[in-house]
């Protein structure tokens, strides 16, 4: 057994940060309503395997073992943290477990300053993109791929998760990082608010059908908004940052190194939010 391989796996699988709202290949624009596509694996750092094709990684050797591993974490994310700790303890009795909780501040700038570095630790956890621009970093190099870990791994099936989260973290057929959960947000109205625009709950299946929904209420109601309040802790505006948020716009194409954006659903955005 490899202490180091299967005590790194143990715990990315349980402890990598969220970013759940990230695909890192082609993401679909607002407009298609497809889901995001990422590239197959690699077999070697320089080929990439067919198209529908299993990914070969016979070439793999295990890194040499160890009997430590470092985590960073920040604040509140404790709890459950804590048991996934004590879990991979129990398993891993030899592996010693330095795990380095820091503030929040102390957190971001250690990990600002260490990972571009090539430093930091083994394994940070956080709730949030802590790196400016995570794919950035991770096209940098800085991360190790964690495919051939995940298929050297007779426990670990991607295809149990949700790929299209799950694979938030691959960029050109690398695995950097792993999520361990994401948000969905969920926008309430009424069937009688859409009975007064002439709108059913089928026309907001899509992204046009919302945006006209929302004009066509705002025509009779200018002071209104189709989202009704809900309470202190929802949504109960149309903002511009929401918006943007909730339609997953992404303006870099990162396989590409290129600026990506659909145009014409961001326009229709930004006029929604003018109104």
């Amino acid at each position: 057994m490899k202490t180091r391989v299967l005590s790194l796996l143990l715990a990315l699988a349980l402890l990598l940060p969220y970013l759940a709202a990230c695909d890192s290949a082609k993401t679909p624009s607002p407009a298609d309503g497809g889901t995001a596509s990422v590239k197959p694996a690699q077999n070697t750092e320089d080929e990439e395997s067919p198209a529908g094709t299993e990914p070969d990684y016979s070439w793999f050797e295990m890194p040499e073992e160890t009997d430590s591993l470092v985590l960073c974490s920040t604040f509140p994310l404790t709890d459950h943290l804590t048991k996934a700790v004590e879990i991979f303890e129990r398993l891993y009795p030899n592996v010693s477990v330095d795990w380095r909780k820091l503030g929040p501040e102390e957190y971001e700038t250690q990990m600002r300053t260490e990972i571009p570095a090539g430093k930091g630790p083994d394994l940070f956890y956080s709730d949030r993109s802590i790196l400016p621009d995570v794919y950035k970093t991770m096209s940098a190099g800085l991360f190790a791929d964690l495919n051939p870990y995940l298929y050297a791994d007779g426990e670990i099936d991607p295809d149990d998760y949700i790929r299209g989260i799950f694979d938030a973290g691959l960029l050109h057929g690398k695995r950097g990082l792993i999520p361990v959960s994401h948000d969905m947000t969920i926008l309430a109205t009424t069937e009688e608010l859409l009975g007064e625009i002439g709108v059913t709950s089928d026309d907001l299946s899509g992204y046009d059908g919302f945006i006209d929904a929302c004009t066509q209420f705002h025509a009779l109601h200018p002071d209104g908004c189709i989202i009704p309040d809900l309470g202190p802790d929802e949504t109960t505006g149309l903002t511009f940052s929401g918006l943007y948020s909730f339609s997953g716009f992404r303006m870099i194409d990162y396989e590409n190194s290129a600026v990506s954006v659909s145009e014409e659903p961001f326009r229709k955005m930004v006029d929604l939010c003018r109104l």
